[in-house]
């Protein structure tokens, strides 16, 4: 827990002293990072989120989720939920996964403050702004080549998500599977600018 904490408390003092008044600052975690018998689970995390927003001013946390309403095994309370002690109203919640529709969204904000529409917004850079203005029906839910021109994907994010591997993916993908460069993502290469190494090994359906 020092160091993640040490961390933070030393992004706001240097936001501190050179950022404007209204830069924000949050923080992003997993609730739970389990891999067999080694990681930590919400009881931990929710210690650390607690520390962070005790010592340190943010604006935010956001809750990095496969699923909005995801549960962990020993409770019946959502992540979401569980973490509203924590963050108290210190900070903002943001929860993200599988927010697809409108209705995703409702329903999500049921637990939350904020909510993050990723791979919607990928497919439909417009969905927030259609469902503030009442458009929901207007929503294009499905990737396809012509959605991706008019997307304006870069050419990383079509190879990364025209891979039949790639999970988590877009609905539609199977459209545009022609458009990815066969055996071109993997943990040694770096494709297209995007800055990062991918090993699909660890995207599993």
């Amino acid at each position: 827990m020092n160091f993640p904490l040490a961390v933070v408390k030393e992004v706001m003092d240097v936001v501190k002293q050179y950022a404007p008044k209204d830069f924000i600052v949050g923080y992003r975690i997993s609730p739970e990072e389990i891999h067999q018998t080694v990681g930590y689970t919400w009881h931990e995390s929710t210690q650390l989120i607690k520390a962070i927003t005790d010592n340190c001013d943010l604006d935010y946390i956001h809750l990095s989720l496969p699923q909005y309403n995801a549960k962990p095994q020993d409770s019946s309370s959502t992540f979401a939920e569980l973490f509203w002690p924590a963050i108290g109203d210190k900070a903002k919640e943001i929860i993200v996964g599988n927010v697809m529709s409108e209705k995703d969204a409702q329903d999500a904000l049921k637990l939350t403050d904020l909510v993050a529409m990723t791979r919607a917004t990928l497919i439909d850079p417009a969905i927030g702004l259609k469902i503030e203005e009442g458009r929901g029906d207007e929503i294009i839910r499905k990737i396809s080549p012509e959605q991706v021109k008019k997307s304006h994907l870069t050419p990383g994010l079509i190879n990364l998500f025209s891979d039949p591997q790639m999970e988590p993916h877009l609905p539609g993908r199977e459209t545009i599977y022609s458009l990815h460069q066969t055996g071109s993502l993997n943990k040694d290469v770096l494709k297209n600018g995007t800055s990062s190494s991918f090993n699909l090994d660890h995207f599993k359906k």
